[in-house]
């Protein structure tokens, strides 16, 4: 088997070539992307009145705990494929990605038992209100229906904040010298590999 030193000396000009080629295409190509839009919106849950009862209730701390409960669900909801094509629908955004796309298209983090924050992205600022919009109309219809077709001793409720809309962070030079890395490292395996191949 040849040494890697060997090989390196043999080889290693064609390989930072084509190293630094594929960083600088990597770069171009990068900055000359569509600009898209990062979108939040965060939903707080207030926790619902109790309807009286002659029973203790330990302080609220049943409905403390039904709240996180339901912000689980909510949360649930938000980045379900069925409500994202329904948001999408109702913006007038003609896509039709698979069901497993859909399913990546809204990112949902309860971050408490009380708060819930999405994130998705937009191709423009337009776009991001647009949708922005349509995810709070639905998340309401949503929560009604289940409070209409649920038990009648907890109504819930969520109060949505406005959306934070800032463009997308997309650094070319650190993208290009990830690429430039990955097939030098690459490269430089291939290498190996091909020599030990022709030896066996």
């Amino acid at each position: 088997m040849t040494s890697l030193a060997a090989l390196l000396k043999k080889n290693l000009s064609f390989i930072l070539i084509l190293a630094v080629l594929t960083g600088l295409i990597t770069g171009v190509v990068t900055s000359r992307l569509p600009r898209t839009m990062d979108v939040s919106i965060s939903f707080t849950i207030p926790i619902p009145e109790r309807p009286l009862s002659n029973n203790y209730e330990y302080d609220g701390y049943y409905a403390l705990q039904a709240t996180d409960l339901f912000a689980s669900t909510f949360a649930g909801w938000l980045h379900s494929p069925e409500f994202v094509s329904a948001v999408y629908e109702k913006a007038g955004i003609l896509k039709k990605p698979s069901i497993r796309a859909l399913g990546k298209a809204f990112t949902t983090r309860k971050v408490s038992g009380q708060l819930v924050e999405l994130q998705f992205s937009a191709s423009s600022s337009k776009e991001a209100e647009n949708i922005s919009n349509q995810v709070v109309i639905a998340a309401k219809e949503k929560v009604s229906k289940f409070n209409s077709e649920g038990q009648k001793n907890l109504t819930f409720s969520v109060i949505s904040a406005d959306p934070l809309v800032i463009p997308a962070s997309r650094n070319a030079s650190i993208n290009a010298l990830v690429a430039f890395v990955i097939v030098l490292v690459l490269g430089i395996n291939v290498l190996i590999f091909v020599d030990a191949y022709k030896r066996t």
